[in-house]
């Protein structure tokens, strides 16, 4: 039956896929347990269920908004304000506090 062809292996992938990614929530929750905190540039940022699994992953290996960061970094003097919008978790707006001062930060 031409309705039946290719099931099997559809259903092996999914069921590959879903086991993959079981298997990192499983690795990430784990990692919460242990290390609730992960620092990035110098900010610890607590880990919890608020965040998505994805973001958690950018977190935990330092890649979270690296490409913002490599700008504040390079662009970002003392004197300076900034303004984020959109700021989502916070984490470039800290990290500006964090070189600025919280007083010429807004986000």
């Amino acid at each position: 039956m031409p309705e039946f062809e290719g099931l099997p292996s559809r259903i092996g992938r999914s069921l590959a896929y879903r086991a993959r990614r079981l298997a990192k929530e499983l690795s990430f929750a784990v990692r919460r347990r242990l290390r609730p905190i992960v620092e990035v540039a110098g900010l610890k940022v607590p880990l919890g269920k608020h965040l998505s699994l994805k973001v958690l992953m950018l977190l935990d290996r330092g890649y979270y908004e690296s490409a913002e960061l490599k700008l504040l970094q390079r662009y970002l003097k003392s004197g300076d304000k900034v303004l984020e919008l959109g700021a989502g978790l916070g984490f470039l707006s800290t990290y500006a506090s964090k070189v600025l001062g919280s007083s010429r930060v807004a986000a």
